[in-house]
């Protein structure tokens, strides 16, 4: 799985739209659109704020966070020969 996806992945599975989305975290909705669409990489520090507004528990966060650190840093998105799924899948 790829980070993008998981967290679009995340996000509907709280119910939650791009555009209440990004105004309760304050970023524009092309910025999380990027993202779910791995064309860029998120900070952890919004990975954690994006899953801690979705409800995920602690151990999504730290599997999305380690999802993030396997994408290669010269990468603009996820790189997906580093595709991995969820334990909990």
């Amino acid at each position: 799985m790829r980070l993008g996806e998981y967290l679009r992945d995340r996000r509907l599975a709280a119910g939650r739209g791009v555009t209440e989305t990004g105004r309760g975290l304050r970023i524009p909705r092309q910025t999380l659109y990027l993202w779910e669409s791995s064309r860029s990489k998120p900070d952890p520090v919004y990975i954690r704020r994006l899953l801690e507004f979705y409800g995920c528990p602690e151990r999504e966060i730290s599997f999305a966070l380690d999802l993030r650190s396997r994408i290669s840093s010269d990468a603009p998105g996820d790189d997906p020969s580093q595709d991995v799924t969820p334990a909990s899948a």
